[in-house]
């Protein structure tokens, strides 16, 4: 990026005002909170059933996702994402606001070659109807099922997605699509200590047949799954050359398969 840019707001799992401030950079992705400095690396990430998180030592930084998603997107690979409080802010839920904010700022094209992750064969991660499937391939895409517990209402009934990445497709068909929910699961959600700062401006609140706020398309609550995983693959700090078959993912699921990679694969990060 050109200069920084800074985006304020509430968290949307511990509802509490925070900040981050993005630095232009040239040492690839890193995170400052508390005066240090904090490469993105897949040792220092996790995941709950809720959100991506990283920590080091003491030091948390929580919900990760959307942020990463929308510079994978947008494929910025150098950045110091400074953050004040220990969540990454919601804005509208989806990653629409940050693509936003960076295209104001513009970006610098940095005389450094990208870095890749190459598969040299397919790989896979299961867990009961969840999966992940990738296969070695000359660019990103991914054919992204939905099958949620429950049905969804015809509005974003659309359970079958192929994304094919470019920084325009993201753009236009990943970014705005926001966090959802089912309203029957808000009470269990906050009894979880979570969802403290949801509310009908970040997120898609769906309820038996419909949905309590307008949806912005008909793939909402799919697109947000590919977003997810966008984010969530990203924390292993390179760009992916694979085709991605995925299923009813989620982020304990998403960032196993990225320490799995990191572990079998990290050797093969080449530049191309």
């Amino acid at each position: 990026m050109k200069d920084k840019v800074k985006f304020e707001g509430i968290g949307i799992h511990f509802g509490k005002k925070t900040s981050v401030i993005l630095h232009p950079w040239n040492k690839g992705i890193a995170f400052y909170i508390n005066k240090e400095k904090i490469p993105l690396n897949p040792c220092t990430v996790g995941a709950s059933p809720g959100f991506t998180f990283l920590k080091k030592d003491n030091k948390v930084i929580y919900t990760l996702e959307h942020l990463l998603s929308a510079l994978h997107g947008l494929e910025i690979d150098n950045v110091l994402i400074e953050v004040i409080g220990n969540e990454i802010p919601s804005l509208d839920g989806s990653a629409k606001k940050f693509v936003e904010e960076f295209e104001k700022v513009g970006f610098e094209y940095l005389e450094k070659e990208k870095k890749y992750l190459t598969l040299k064969e397919e790989f896979e991660i299961c867990e009961k109807e969840s999966y992940i499937k990738l296969k070695p391939a000359s660019k990103f895409k991914i054919y992204y099922f939905l099958k949620p517990k429950r049905p969804l209402p015809k509005s974003v009934a659309q359970n079958y997605f192929t994304y094919e990445h470019s920084i325009e497709n993201f753009k236009t068909l990943i970014a705005p699509c926001r966090t959802f929910c089912f309203k029957e699961d808000i009470e269990k959600i906050q009894a979880m200590g979570l969802g403290k700062g949801g509310n009908l401006n970040n997120t898609l609140v769906i309820e038996k047949n419909n949905t309590l706020n307008p949806p912005r398309n008909s793939y909402e609550p799919l697109g947000h799954k590919i977003l997810d995983l966008m984010g969530d693959l990203y924390t292993l700090g390179h760009f992916i050359k694979a085709e991605i078959e995925a299923k009813n993912t989620y982020h304990i699921l998403n960032i196993s398969l990225v320490k799995k990679l990191y572990t079998f694969y990290f050797k093969e990060i080449v530049k191309k």
